[in-house]
């Protein structure tokens, strides 16, 4: 796994923002502090690292950080879940994430979107998200299903088969095209 810092680097880069992993503690503090305060998607996602390291870990008081986290920014994202560097989350409030859900690097997740199983209660057959996938408003992905790099899932939409690379899945039911080249 990636050092801490380098991958909340990487997560403020996707907000638009700079930390310098290498920089001295107070420097990094310094740095955190402004954009915490500023950016509430960046702040959310980095109180979701914090309370990943301390499961890693196995320190203390990694409930407490789940739950203030919740109320904090209302969203129930499981600090079990995989969660590659560069996660963006532009609008914090109502996204879910599965214990067992698998995101790539540089995903965007949008407010109201739900990553879960099909199961009530169960994590058995969470979503996996590829590199570079954006997900809109209010989206729901359920089930065992392989969301493949670089491909969008539309605002409201119900996602319950896979996308192929470099498309877009859009509607209820699911309909997918794939992304016109450039």
């Amino acid at each position: 796994m990636k050092d801490f810092w380098d991958i909340v680097s990487a997560d403020a880069s996707a907000a638009g923002l700079s930390v310098n992993p290498r920089s001295s503690l107070l420097s990094r503090l310094r740095q955190l502090q402004r954009s915490l305060r500023h950016k509430p998607g960046f702040a959310c996602v980095f109180w979701l690292r914090l309370n990943q390291l301390f499961v890693q870990k196995g320190w203390r008081g990694q409930f407490r950080i789940r739950r203030w986290r919740y109320y904090r920014f209302s969203s129930d994202i499981s600090p079990y879940a995989t969660i590659g560097p560069g996660f963006f989350l532009p609008h914090p409030a109502d996204v879910t994430v599965g214990s067992t859900a698998v995101v790539g690097k540089g995903v965007t997740l949008y407010n109201g979107v739900t990553l879960g199983s099909k199961r009530l209660g169960g994590d058995a057959g969470m979503p996996r998200l590829g590199d570079g996938v954006i997900v809109y408003t209010g989206a729901k992905v359920f089930g065992a299903i392989k969301v493949g790099n670089n491909s969008e899932i539309g605002a409201l939409s119900l996602c319950n088969k896979d996308v192929p690379e470099n498309s877009v899945m859009y509607g209820i039911p699911p309909n997918v095209t794939l992304k016109p080249k450039i």
